[in-house]
């Protein structure tokens, strides 16, 4: 995960962070839904690989209902993502419920 030693990637986990809100934002604007937080991002050492941690505001129906359309819309958020970021190679985004 985003290792402090490491300020890269600690930039990009924050930089992720903002990135998928603005992505949530976009693609709920015009949908009634329950309200996806994004908590926190962790991002593997050699920047790969993302989690992105979320909360969902709402009942348990509301919380499985966007779990299962995070899932599905993974690839989008990933494609946002990379279009907006310098590198290379854009790291794999993996949604996770925070259950803290």
């Amino acid at each position: 995960m985003a290792n402090p030693s490491y300020p890269r990637a600690r930039r990009l986990a924050e930089t992720i962070r903002r990135l998928v809100g603005e992505w949530l934002e976009a693609e709920l604007a015009d949908q009634t839904g329950p309200l996806v937080t994004v908590t926190d991002v962790r991002v593997t050492g050699d920047l790969h690989h993302a989690s992105v941690f979320f909360t969902v505001l709402g009942d348990e129906p509301a919380r499985e209902a966007a779990e299962a359309w995070l899932a599905e819309a993974t690839t989008r958020a990933r494609t946002f993502v990379a279009q907006q970021l310098r590198l290379r190679h854009a790291p794999t985004l993996e949604f996770v419920p925070d259950t803290v």
